[in-house]
């Protein structure tokens, strides 16, 4: 049974710009509810706390995801955190990788390269230092 236990609620879009603008509260991705109902342990009523003014609103029937407007536990959001720094890490990895093999394909391995990559990978305002510079 989950009545009077606390699950994190991911609040939409349209329920963040609400409260934040509405009730001047702090929104964030993912916000705790406290469960008031169940059907069925997958569906919950909520009642979801921000940052704020506001003591807390009603949410009803509630599906249990982690998509916005749904439910989770606190133990799966852990688990995708711990996903995130992983994939983190990987890709920091691999952009540090690749700019090492690119620096000695260029000849330029005792320099500084200073570049922005776009959120697809492009690479822009690429420039070279020395590295006292």
């Amino acid at each position: 049974m989950l009545i009077g236990k606390f699950v994190l609620y991911t609040p939409t879009d349209d329920e963040k710009t609400r409260m934040t603008n509405l009730s001047n509260c702090n929104t964030t991705d993912v916000v705790p509810a406290l469960v008031t109902n169940e059907f069925g342990g997958e569906l919950l009523n909520l009642r979801v706390f921000y940052d704020g003014s506001v003591v807390g609103v009603w949410n009803t029937s509630v599906q249990h995801g982690k998509e916005p407007g749904q439910w989770f536990y606190h133990d799966e959001y852990e688990k995708l955190v711990e996903e995130v720094s992983d994939l983190t890490k990987e890709v920091k990895a691999k952009v540090k990788s690749g700019t090492e093999k690119l620096k000695e394909e260029l000849g330029i391995e005792n320099k500084k390269v200073d570049a922005n990559i776009t959120s697809n990978g492009d690479i822009t305002d690429t420039t070279i230092k020395n590295p006292d510079k």
